[in-house]
């Protein structure tokens, strides 16, 4: 079995991550869910220019950039609309990284070594794919609801421009009315319960092996940062260059997981996630693949360095309090 240094990765063993003291089976859990809160406050407006770039019309773009996209947002909707559809991915972060960071603990904490603690690269690896398994269940239905929301404005857009004067009759809200709950109805209505995992084998795709590359490169940059800086600027530094890495190395795959969740739910135009790889390149190359990547790298450096902050100091805050009980 080789180590993770034959990929990229720490050394030796000595670098994976080690399974924590039991001080709280639901400790993890709580931790992961203020790393959620923090990613998503800072995130989320990032996000919302990101998933507008990947779906708007490859052959009529409304946005010549993410800054254009920023100031027209801005401009049309307000600040406001740059938290379009914030509720659900607050509560769905919440939700996602306690699970995410819990349950890898969980998994770290039952692989390891009972008598040295550590974890053997395989045991690394069935632990973030096992728990990228998991996530996605849970992932792909409200992603899929948070990203139709994030781009409603461009079908008010498409809309108007058809000079649409009145409501068809399979459109039962405006797009401004529209919620995080209608945007769940009009999808169960359309295509069933099924229709909520649109995209949930995308979703697979991303999370299994992000989740390898995501703890791996966490426990790297951790590993090799200087000793004598200070111990909030590792964590900052080290979340932050995880998630650019992380991002960068998942961003194709994201991209068409948005165009499949955002297709058409009566007349989808792909048949899948391999007819939508094959159209993408036809329309755009490989260079459309990576549409939007600048603001979401952007957003990853922010975002996951305040994610790690939130969970490492809770987790330390929480531990301390289990040593004083």
């Amino acid at each position: 079995m080789s180590d993770l240094s034959d990929h990229g990765g720490p050394p030796h063993h000595s670098h994976l991550p080690h399974a924590e003291p039991r001080f709280s089976k639901m400790d993890h859990f709580i931790s992961g869910s203020f790393a959620g809160i923090a990613q998503s406050l800072i995130g989320h407006p990032f996000d919302t220019i990101k998933v507008r770039l990947q779906t708007q019309s490859v052959t009529n773009p409304l946005f010549k950039g993410p800054y254009d996209c920023l100031q027209q947002t801005i401009r049309k909707e307000g600040v406001r609309a740059l938290f379009k559809g914030m509720s659900s991915p607050l509560v769905a972060s919440i939700v996602f990284n306690s699970i995410l960071f819990g349950t890898f603990e969980e998994f770290k904490s039952r692989l390891s070594n009972p008598l040295t603690g550590q974890l053997s690269t395989a045991n690394f690896v069935l632990s973030c794919t096992a728990t990228g398994a998991l996530e996605s269940l849970l992932y792909c239905p409200l992603e899929l609801v948070k990203a139709r929301l994030q781009v409603h404005m461009q079908a008010s857009a498409a809309s108007s421009a058809a000079s649409a004067a009145t409501t068809t009759a399979t459109t039962t809200t405006t797009a401004t009315q529209l919620g995080p709950m209608g945007m769940l109805r009009e999808v169960v209505q359309q295509r069933g319960i099924r229709g909520l995992f649109i995209g949930l084998n995308v979703t697979m795709l991303r999370e299994c092996p992000g989740n390898v590359m995501y703890f791996g490169a966490y426990e790297m940059f951790k590993t090799h940062y200087p000793a004598t800086r200070p111990e909030t600027e590792r964590i900052i530094m080290s979340g932050g260059l995880t998630g650019m890495l992380y991002w960068t190395f998942i961003y194709p795959i994201d991209l068409l997981k948005s165009k499949v969740q955002c297709d058409d739910l009566q007349s989808p135009r792909y048949r899948g996630l391999v007819h939508c790889f094959r159209v993408s390149l036809q329309e755009s190359g490989w260079r459309g693949l990576f549409v939007g990547l600048s603001p979401c790298i952007l957003r990853a450096f922010p975002a996951n360095g305040a994610a790690f902050v939130a969970f490492e100091f809770s987790k330390s805050f929480l531990r301390s309090q289990a040593e004083i009980a």
